[in-house]
């Protein structure tokens, strides 16, 4: 910015942008197998991910696996809509499938992007995510809903398909 003219007290950091680099190569050092081990999920299993803070405009209870699914979920986040999420799972029967990781530091979640098979951000309101960027970076596939910001320049471009109308549970499932 300052060798295009703006004067240094117009110069700010942004705390929105990611590493690309950093991201890919922490993801490459991951032992996928060893981390679904320790969160006792079969080899062959698929994992859901859903990393955002639990919240309402998050959407998250339209994410949840339906009764017949096989497919674990699992939540990195804490929020306000937490307890919610649980009991909903309680209620559909499916609770054996939710997992709910707690906080997890930002060093920590290249491990959990590359040991979950896809991650799914329905939200309702998002202006950029950036967890999409980092996912990405780790090579873990996203589906995002339409009002996700990241999904005009990050994925749309690169596979539309995984771009959803937000709150079409059909085409998200």
């Amino acid at each position: 910015m300052r060798s295009l003219g703006f004067a240094a007290d117009r110069v700010t950091l942004t705390p929105h942008c990611v590493h690309n680099d950093w991201w890919a190569a922490q993801s490459t050092q991951v032992d996928r197998a060893a981390i679904r081990s320790g969160w006792r999920v079969p080899p062959d299993s698929t994992v859901v991910l859903f990393c955002a803070r639990l919240q309402a405009r998050k959407r998250q209870t339209i994410y949840l696996p339906q009764q017949e699914s096989p497919v674990p979920s699992w939540f990195p986040r804490r929020g306000t809509a937490e307890q919610s999420l649980f009991q909903r799972a309680l209620d559909l029967g499916i609770a054996e499938r939710v997992r709910f990781l707690g906080f997890v530091n930002q060093s920590a979640l290249p491990a959990v992007h590359k040991a979950t098979d896809f991650m799914v951000l329905a939200s309702e309101y998002e202006p950029f995510a950036v967890v999409v960027n980092e996912a990405s970076c780790c090579r873990c596939p996203v589906a995002a809903s339409d009002r996700v910001g990241a999904t005009t320049d990050l994925m749309a471009p690169v596979n539309p398909d995984f771009v959803f109308l937000c709150g079409d549970v059909p085409v998200l499932t």
